[in-house]
């Protein structure tokens, strides 16, 4: 069971066997207790015993347990091996509640608590059981809203926080197009910081992919027309109905977006140049038949191989090394198509 250390009951006179204690448990007072916490029960009964045992009122399905050290939320899966690290837990609002307390926090628009709510949901957003109340709760409207107001620091992680609910195959299908264009907004601007630009691009690069092409084959030259044939549709109100067509009609509107983004291959943060690499990599392999010509031109005009090839020999990292291989890839399916295509 999940208790503080103490003693077992046994016969006048004799000792009995110490209850070895396993984890500390902080609670949200800040009182910390040695206890022992039973590999066998689950979570819901261990936070059940504990707030029993610690007299907490309240409903204990409004409390979860966090790891003290790195704020993972601890569920079945992960508990045993919190017990066999005798990690430092701490006894905490449920997601239920967390998610509800940071769509609260959003609407007020308070600098100093925006801020502060805003660098924990980037973390928080990737856990299910929040996401889910997050976005039962219209946690991504105040999210959106947030987004086109904010500036700074407090802007990197609001769009972290996107760019990681994006990750999720559902909840973010009501993203509007003046919103995209609000992003490639963001990613035009040369003189944002590099931590507000890092996410933008990763947002417009999940975006891109979304059309339902990891089914379907992605809409890419093929050996006869010039191109595969395009990307399914899936049912309306999934997320996979943004796609290449729909950021590129936005991207459209800010006539600098793809300069600024080639000229931040050049640049010393190997992050930035990565994820650069990847939109630029997810434009080629999603462009449509619509909008080839203009892309591969545009592309080639700002001489974007000639940078990539400048990567080859400054940059080492594994990630950015296959995003070169992909590049690469994609120039062989242009390089095909100018040669049978028809004039």
């Amino acid at each position: 069971m999940a208790q503080p250390q103490s003693h077992t009951q046994t016969a006048p006179g004799r000792r009995g066997p110490t209850l070895v204690a396993t984890n500390t448990v902080t609670t949200k007072d800040g009182l910390t207790v040695r206890a022992r916490v039973d590999p066998t029960l689950s979570v819901a009964d261990v936070v059940k015993q504990l707030c029993m045992n610690l007299k907490i009122s309240g409903n204990p399905l409004l409390f979860a347990l966090r790891d003290a050290d790195g704020d993972e939320l601890v569920t079945d899966d992960n508990l045993r091996k919190k017990i066999r690290d005798k990690a430092a837990l701490k006894l905490v609002s449920a997601p239920l509640l967390e998610a509800l307390e940071t769509i609260e926090k959003l609407q007020l628009r308070d600098e100093k608590t925006l801020r502060f709510s805003l660098f924990n949901l980037q973390k928080y957003i990737k856990e299910e059981q929040f996401a889910n109340e997050f976005l039962q709760n219209d946690g991504l409207r105040e999210l959106c809203e947030v987004i086109t107001t904010v500036g700074g620091n407090t802007l990197a992680y609001a769009l972290t926080s996107l760019s990681n609910l994006l990750d999720l195959p559902y909840g973010w299908e009501s993203l509007s197009a003046e919103f995209i264009h609000k992003i490639v907004q963001i990613l035009a601007n040369p003189n944002n910081l590099v931590n507000v630009c890092r996410p933008a691009t990763l947002i417009l690069r999940k975006l891109v992919d979304a059309d339902g092409s990891q089914a379907v084959g992605s809409g890419v030259p093929s050996s006869s027309a010039g191109f595969s044939a395009p990307p399914t549709a899936t049912a309306p109100g999934t997320v996979y109905r943004f796609g290449f067509d729909v950021v590129y009609e936005q991207m459209k509107r800010e006539r600098g977006l793809l300069e600024v983004v080639v000229s931040r291959l050049g640049g010393g943060e190997s992050m930035m140049v990565l994820y650069s690499m990847t939109l630029l990599n997810s434009l080629l392999s999603h462009a449509t038949p619509a909008h080839w010509i203009e892309l591969t031109s545009t592309l080639e005009r700002l001489n974007t191989s000639r940078a990539v090839i400048r990567l080859m020999s400054s940059h080492t990292i594994e990630d950015l090394t296959n995003s070169i291989l992909d590049y690469q890839g994609n120039m062989v399916r242009v390089i095909y198509f100018k040669k049978t295509r028809r004039v």
